[in-house]
């Protein structure tokens, strides 16, 4: 019930942020298919923009930007500072790049080669 009232103020013009595991309510739409809506475990969240035109990304680092600080969340972190060596805990949601463009979406920034993890706003995006 709830996801059909935010359906319907989504239609209505209102705007949807979805975050996280909400990106599988997408699914639920009949926006993507479930199979194309996933997540990795990463050493903290982050976002490379795609876009520096954007105003989610303007002034974002190219090569990329954390999005969140994992311990206090409660995720592990390792202490080898080597890439080889550490625990990756904190979740990263994505859509398909290549689902969610054929979708009509358009990609700001990816988390992984593929993987859209931040979206323009709409009036960016025309």
């Amino acid at each position: 019930m709830a996801l059909a009232a935010v359906r319907r103020y989504a239609a209505a013009g209102g705007t949807v942020l979805l975050t996280d595991e909400a990106l599988r309510d997408l699914a639920s739409w009949n926006i993507l298919s479930a199979s194309a809506i996933g997540h990795s475990l990463v050493y903290a969240g982050y976002v490379t923009p795609t876009s520096t035109t954007d105003s989610l990304t303007k002034g974002a680092r190219e090569l990329s930007s954390q999005t969140y600080e994992p311990v206090p969340l409660g995720y592990e972190l390792s202490n080898t500072f080597s890439s080889s060596t550490s625990v990756n805990t904190a979740p990263a949601w994505w859509v398909s790049t290549k689902a969610w463009q054929s979708a009509g979406g358009v990609s700001a920034g990816t988390t992984g080669s593929g993987q859209t993890s931040l979206v323009p706003c709409e009036s960016d995006a025309a």
